[in-house]
C-alpha cells in the first residue's frame, strides 16, 4: 500500500486526521486483502479507496528457506521491477528484516552482486516499509514479529536517504509498529557528506554500519569504486567526530577476501585506522560467492586477523553466515534472476 498516496486521498475527502492512523494500524496489523475488510470505516469510503489505492501493489514471485532458518522473497514491485528482501532469525525473540532500498546499486562494489547490477531507482518509503509487513504476515503464523531492520540488502541507503529516514520514522510510530530507533542498522559504503547530513536528523540510538573492506585506499578503490570519491581519510575524519560526539558504537563491516585484505600486515593496518575511533567494533564476514574472482580467506588466517585487532585494543568479532545456500547471504542479493 501507498501509504502517501492514502494519505493524501483521505485529506482530499476531508476525513478527519485519525483516520489515517485507523486505517495503517488494521492493515498492519491484519493484513487485509481488501477495504471491505475495513468495517471500522464507512461503506462509502471503503468503496473509494478500493477503487483508488491499491492494498497489495506486489507480487512474490519467489520464497525461499534456507536450512538455518533464514528466508529470502524475489518481490516484484507494481512497476514491474524485482527486489530481494530477506529475514533472518538470529536467536529466540530477534527477527530481523533485511531491506533493500533501491532496485539495483550504483556503487559496484566488487565483491557484491548486487553492485555488479547496476542502479535502477529508489524504492519510495512505502515499497521499503511493504517489505517489513511481508515478512510480519509470514511470521504471525508462528506468533512471531519482525523486531529489528537492517538496510543491508539492495542499495545504497544513504543515497535515498530521505525515503529511508521516512520508512524509519514511519515504523516506529505508535500506529504502525512502534519500533525505537535503536532497532534499526543503516549500513553505508561511505558517502561521506551524506554521513553528515544522517546526523542531522538527530535519530537517537540508530545503528551506523560502514562497509570498509580495507586498511588503505590503494586497496579500497581497487574493490569499491565509491573510494575514489571518497577516500578514507575523510571517511575516518567523520567517524571519529561521530564516535565522540555520539558515543556510539561503529559496526566496521570487512569481508574476508583471501590474498586481497586479510594479511596480517592488513590487520595491523586496520587497527592503526581505527584506532582514533573509540566506539569501533570491527565484523569479519566471509565471502559468499557471487560468481566473481575472489575467494573467502581460510578460517585461521581469519582467527589471525581477529587476534591482531584485538591485541591492539580493537574490538574484532566473527560475524555467523546466514542464508548462503539459498544466496541470501552478505553481498548475494541480486534480483535479475527469477
Amino acid at each position: 500500500m501507498n501509504f502517501e498516496q492514502l494519505k493524501n486521498l483521505l485529506n482530499d475527502l476531508n476525513e478527519p486526521k485519525f483516520r489515517f492512523e485507523q486505517i495503517c494500524k488494521f492493515y498492519l496489523e491484519k493484513f487485509p486483502n481488501s477495504f471491505d475488510e475495513f468495517t471500522m470505516i464507512s461503506k462509502s469510503l471503503r468503496e473509494v479507496l478500493e477503487k483508488q489505492i491499491e492494498i497489495n501493489d506486489y507480487a512474490v514471485e519467489k520464497l525461499e528457506i534456507s536450512r538455518d532458518g533464514t528466508k529470502k522473497a524475489l518481490l516484484q514491485l507494481e512497476d514491474g521491477n524485482l527486489i530481494e528482501t530477506v529475514y533472518i532469525p538470529l536467536k529466540e525473540g530477534v527477527d530481523t528484516a533485511c531491506v533493500s532500498c533501491q532496485v539495483g546499486c550504483g556503487m559496484g562494489c566488487k565483491f557484491c552482486a548486487t553492485g555488479q547490477m547496476g542502479f535502477n531507482r529508489n524504492l519510495n518509503f512505502s515499497e521499503i516499509v511493504m517489505q517489513i509487513v511481508f515478512w510480519n504476515k509470514i511470521l504471525q503464523k508462528e506468533d512471531k514479529r519482525i523486531s529489528r531492520v537492517v538496510f543491508m540488502g539492495m542499495g545504497e541507503p544513504l543515497l535515498n536517504l530521505e525515503d529511508v529516514i521516512k520508512s524509519i520514522k514511519f515504523l516506529s510510530e505508535k500506529f504502525t509498529y512502534g519500533m525505537s530507533f535503536r532497532r534499526f542498522t543503516i549500513s553505508t559504503c561511505g558517502i561521506t557528506p551524506q554521513l553528515y547530513k544522517l546526523m542531522e536528523y538527530k535519530l537517537e540510538g540508530l545503528k551506523l554500519a560502514i562497509s570498509l573492506h580495507a586498511p588503505n585506499d590503494q586497496i579500497r578503490s581497487s574493490i569499491m569504486p565509491v573510494n575514489k570519491n571518497f577516500p578514507l581519510d575523510g571517511l575516518m575524519e567523520f567517524c571519529k567526530f561521530y564516535s565522540k560526539k555520539t558515543q556510539e558504537k561503529i559496526f566496521f563491516e570487512y569481508v574476508m577476501l583471501e590474498g586481497i585484505n586479510n594479511s596480517e600486515e592488513n590487520a595491523e593496518e586496520l587497527a592503526k585506522l581505527l584506532k582514533n575511533v573509540p566506539t569501533a567494533q570491527v565484523n569479519l564476514i566471509n565471502y559468499h560467492s557471487t560468481g566473481s574472482e575472489f575467494r573467502s580467506s581460510n578460517i585461521n588466517k581469519t582467527l589471525k586477523f581477529q587476534e591482531i585487532l584485538k591485541k591492539n585494543g580493537i574490538m574484532a568479532f566473527i560475524r555467523k553466515s546466514a542464508g548462503e545456500d539459498i544466496k541470501a547471504a552478505c553481498g548475494q542479493l541480486k534480483s535479475s534472476d527469477r
